[in-house]
Parts: structure tokens; C-alpha cells; sequence
């Protein structure tokens, strides 16, 4: 019986000191005065246009807002896609990846076959928009590089054929 009236007195201190602390503390609703460590500004007053944008922006994902269509690309590649493309067959053919740039007009990625040996891919974009896929795996020509450059061609088309938000 006295383990119980032990238990009983503990927690009912301990419930009293939690409130006690918990009424202690500041209320931070209280005011518009901004205290140490207040990450905003309390006293900041939406008027006018910026109280409707925030308002709108608040209101917009309930109001069911017509967002971009999906759409698959529109040449059936998209230039974009070139570093995912070349990094997906990568990691289907074991080559690995220790660089990749894209520019506007040309996407370089530098390769390491498992031997070491190093070498590159880049997808080039022609003014007309039409990609041209270059690689060179290990010794120049070699029929592994073909492969590889097919390969990524064929991964932009399957990516290009996703629908996205034009």
C-alpha cells in the first residue's frame, strides 16, 4: 500500500511542477512586440494587394487551381532529360559516372568503366532541336561505344514519352 501513496504523491508533484513551468513561460500570442529569438516579426500587417495574394495563395489549393497540363514532349525528346538518360544506362551497363555539365547546346558526362579506363558521353543539340548522342566509353569506335550511344537515345525517347508540365 505504500508503493501506491509513493506513485500517487510522485505524480501528482510532477503535475504540479509541469504546470507551473509551462505557466511561467511567455505567451507568445500575448503581443506584437518581437522577443529574442522570434524568427518573424510580429507586428508585420497584410494590406491591401499583399493581403490578397496571401489570402489567394492560401485559398488556391482547396479551390482546386488548374495547373499545367501534362503532356509527353513535344519532338519526343527532351533535351532536358540527357543527364537522367545517360545516368540511367549507366548504371544498367555498370559504367560509372564522375561528371556531368549541360550546357544549352551539349550535355558531357565523363565515364570510368569498372577497369578504370575513362572516357565520355554528350548529347549535342542542334538549332533545329534534333539531339545527336556521342560516346566514347574506352578506345574510340569500339562497338561498346555504339551501344551505349543507342542506348541513351533510346532512354530520352522513353523519358520523352512521360508526361510532364510543359
Amino acid at each position: 500500500m505504500a508503493f501506491y501513496r509513493h506513485c500517487i504523491l510522485l505524480a501528482s508533484v510532477t503535475a504540479v511542477a509541469s504546470l507551473a513551468a509551462s505557466g511561467c513561460r511567455r505567451d507568445v500570442a500575448a503581443s506584437d512586440r518581437r522577443a529574442p529569438g522570434d524568427a518573424f516579426d510580429p507586428s508585420v500587417v497584410l494590406e491591401g494587394p499583399r493581403a490578397s495574394e496571401a489570402i489567394d495563395a492560401m485559398r488556391a489549393p482547396a479551390a482546386g487551381v488548374a495547373t499545367r497540363p501534362l503532356v509527353v514532349a513535344a519532338d519526343g525528346v527532351r533535351f532536358s532529360d540527357a543527364p537522367m538518360a545517360i545516368r540511367n544506362v549507366a548504371g544498367r551497363s555498370t559504367v560509372g559516372i564522375t561528371f556531368v555539365q549541360q550546357t544549352d547546346v551539349a550535355c558531357l558526362a565523363r565515364t570510368v568503366l569498372p577497369d578504370g579506363r575513362e572516357g565520355e558521353v554528350c548529347v549535342d543539340r542542334a538549332a533545329d532541336g534534333a539531339l545527336a548522342v556521342r560516346a566514347r566509353l574506352a578506345a574510340a569506335g569500339s562497338p561498346q561505344d555504339e551501344a551505349f550511344a543507342r542506348d541513351v537515345l533510346a532512354e530520352l525517347r522513353r523519358l520523352g514519352a512521360i508526361k510532364r508540365p510543359q
